[in-house]
Parts: C-alpha cells; structure tokens; sequence
C-alpha cells in the first residue's frame, strides 16, 4: 500500500520513475547510459533496478542468486546519475 501511495501503483518502474523525477535525475536513452547510470530492466513479472557497470557494456543487477551481469542492451531505459 505504501509503494502504491507513493508512485500511484505497485510496480518497480513506477516507482523508478517517481524517485528520478523527485530528484531531477534526467531520462536517458538506453545507448546513452554510463557507468554508475541507473537503469530499467524488463523482467517476466516486473521490472529490476540495476546500475550500468565500470565497463559501460553491462549491468550489474540484484537477483535471488546474489550480484548478476547482464547486456546492457537489456535494459529498457535508464538516467543519469
């Protein structure tokens, strides 16, 4: 209830989305993303938070396994940090 008060709905894009317009952190294109940038990845039910890694080709990413590298091609959209 707490999340969907706060971004309008129970989804982790949305409330992404809230937290970067909050903190005026700018919407940049996938291809644009940086090191240390945030970005959205697509998942089977929702959505995952993860930050583009020092190589600037991939995300590193939370998963029940631990820390998990992905392509940042991926990756739906992301901001600047």
């Amino acid at each position: 209830r707490a999340i969907r008060g706060y971004a309008g709905e129970a989804s982790v894009r949305a409330v992404a989305e809230r937290v970067t317009e909050a903190y005026a952190m700018p919407q940049v294109h996938i291809l644009r993303a940086r090191r240390g940038d945030v970005v959205l990845i697509r998942r089977p039910r929702d959505y995952s938070l993860g930050i583009v890694a020092l190589n600037g080709t991939d995300v590193v990413t939370v998963t029940p396994q631990g820390l998990q590298r992905i392509a940042l091609s991926n990756a739906v959209c992301g901001w600047q940090v």
